[in-house]
């Protein structure tokens, strides 16, 4: 089955900013995302950006870039962009990568196990277009979760437990350094 995977890539971030540019020893955060989705067998890989420094840092390794609009939402929104400008066909199977963090947190919902949320996500791109048309869900808003508005749309989602422990994100020079310090101590390139 063909797919296309597309990485989101902003610059601005609040809690660590150039996030995708930061050298994780010896390669920039982006690269290694891209590398990693490279090894997915995908007939393209695509890095979506609204910066000027994150195309260039990514063609100078080779990737393929795609320019979005600035006032995306979330990253599903840049995502249908990209599918737009590209001409991707209705039913292309596009998969956004990656996306982590905690959905719920213990003290908001006692009664509700927190679980970790890493997202891969795979769409066809006439949900994606079906997507920008909705309003964001209530949920959505207050989850931050944007999968959360083909839900409340009545879409079906599959979700998945991981197969192998997942390390943690990196969202701040604390987890960058420790990011850097898991790949020199496992001597991963």
């Amino acid at each position: 089955m063909s797919f296309i995977v597309i990485i989101p890539a902003r610059y601005a971030s609040t809690r660590l900013p150039a996030k995708p540019l930061r050298d994780i020893a010896g390669l920039s955060m982006l690269q290694r995302v891209w590398q990693q989705a490279r090894m997915s067998h995908a007939a393209r890989v695509v890095i979506a950006t609204d910066d000027s420094r994150i195309e260039q840092a990514a063609k100078v390794f080779g990737a393929e870039v795609c320019m979005t609009r600035a006032d995306h939402v979330s990253g599903t929104d840049r995502l249908q962009e990209v599918a737009q400008l590209l001409s991707l066909e209705q039913g292309q199977i596009v998969i956004n990568v990656p996306r982590d963090h905690f959905l719920l947190s213990q003290s908001s919902m006692p009664n509700v196990q927190a679980r970790r949320h890493i997202g891969i996500y795979g769409y066809r791109v006439h949900q994606l277009n079906s997507f920008v048309t909705w309003p964001m869900a209530p949920t959505e808003q207050s989850e931050s979760l944007e999968q959360l508005r083909f839900l409340y749309n009545g879409v079906g989602i599959h979700v998945a437990d991981a197969l192998e422990t997942v390390p943690a994100g990196i969202d701040t020079e604390a987890d960058l350094l420790a990011a850097i310090q898991h790949i020199k101590s496992n001597n991963i390139n």
